[in-house]
């Protein structure tokens, strides 16, 4: 109930004002994922395009984190492809989407290329890598990531 009002205030703000700023959309997308109602979350990252505010981190993010929960991989991946300057919070987001969806391989990928390129790795980076490893079955490479965690990054572990 709270989403639909979420998404019905965004319908009012379009229609009446203020305008849906980067916060607001940033707020918005994960009423998407909730209600798994992409159809939601489609319009507002087309309002974001329009509008300029898919350029801002944080709203790109939201999407990433709204298309992968909501299970469309793909767009996801577009989207993240598109993303000329990646930051730990976008490669977190990608790495999380491919390792909630059983896509290890991928996400093992994005975590090299992200440490390749002198990305800031942090504790979200490796609860989603170490999340990957464990929806398949990587233990042996999961262990090696933990001990890598800890001694070269200086990251303890987290619930």
């Amino acid at each position: 109930l709270q989403n639909e009002k979420a998404l019905n205030a965004f319908k009012q703000m379009l229609t009446h004002g203020p305008y849906p700023n980067s916060a607001t959309i940033t707020t918005l997308l994960p009423a998407c994922t909730t209600v798994a109602n992409v159809k939601h979350g489609k319009e507002i990252h087309g309002y974001s395009v329009v509008t300029g505010l898919e350029d801002h981190g944080f709203v790109r993010s939201a999407l990433l984190d709204m298309y992968g929960k909501c299970g469309f991989i793909s767009e996801a991946m577009i989207l993240f492809s598109k993303i000329r300057k990646k930051t730990t919070v976008t490669f977190n987001s990608m790495i999380f989407c491919y390792a909630n969806h059983g896509l290890a391989d991928e996400a093992v990928d994005l975590f090299n290329q992200m440490e390749a390129t002198g990305e800031k790795l942090d504790h979200l980076t490796f609860t989603a890598i170490l999340t990957a490893c464990s929806h398949s079955g990587l233990t042996d490479l999961g262990q090696k990531l933990f001990l890598l965690m800890q001694n070269k990054y200086r990251i303890d572990p987290r619930l």
